[in-house]
């Protein structure tokens, strides 16, 4: 898109702004709280994808149920079971260990998607390991 650039301003908190082709910026926090400015999947065609792949891992749920779902959990901060890290491209990354669901998106773009790992928490250890930006590294 013509006219977006990222503004990227790391501190303490793993903050990160990103400056959007409008007068609103989105605050990104890879540990804290997020607000969604695409309040879900990118698009209907985008949500039917993801919800013809992946609704059979969550039964009696819709497609709009799913992406609520999604959605509530990159919005929750890391804490009382839900692990979370930012990656390298600014991606939000959340994965609820009760419920075993992994899902991803950016605040800017929307949700990426959400499913059920087969290894669980074994799968997010490793995809966090392999993408988490190097500032939130302990």
């Amino acid at each position: 898109m013509l006219g977006r650039f990222f503004s990227v301003s790391f501190r303490r908190n793993d903050a990160k702004t990103v400056a959007t082709n409008t007068n609103e910026s989105v605050k990104i926090n890879s540990m804290g709280v997020n607000v969604f400015k695409v309040r879900g999947f990118a698009n209907k065609k985008t949500l039917k994808k993801h919800a013809d792949k992946h609704l059979k891992e969550y039964p009696g749920l819709t497609a709009e149920q799913y992406e609520k779902r999604a959605l509530e959990l990159l919005e929750k901060p890391v804490g009382n079971g839900v692990l979370g890290y930012m990656d390298k491209a600014g991606k939000i990354v959340r994965y609820d260990t009760a419920a075993n669901d992994l899902a991803s998106g950016y605040p800017d773009k929307g949700v990426s998607t959400m499913y059920k790992p087969i290894k669980g928490q074994e799968l997010y250890e490793s995809e966090r390991r392999r993408n988490q930006k190097d500032e939130q590294r302990a």
